[in-house]
């Protein structure tokens, strides 16, 4: 037999909702880039993270560009788009 989790043991040694939720709290991409380093998070804990948040990735992002793109998919998001706003005011 191999070793590789199936993913629904992926799935529960993670909750992808309440890592968004927290990255959602968050200031700063700093913040976050912190966050998920805390968290130790495999690659495959990534991929789970980021499907839940419906951020496309490829097979061939290393972690640092998930973790980019989990970032920039929540945090950054939410600040350009209050930048964006309270620059049409």
């Amino acid at each position: 037999m191999n070793n590789i989790p199936c993913l629904h043991e992926i799935r529960s040694t993670i909750d992808a909702e309440s890592v968004a939720d927290a990255l959602c709290q968050m200031n700063t991409c700093e913040e976050g880039e912190l966050f998920l380093l805390s968290k130790h998070l495999k690659r495959a804990e990534l991929e789970v993270i980021a499907r839940g948040l419906d951020i496309p990735f490829q097979k061939r992002d290393r972690t640092d560009r998930l973790k980019d793109k989990i970032i920039e998919g929540t945090i950054g998001f939410r600040l350009r788009s209050q930048a964006i706003r309270s620059n049409s005011i």
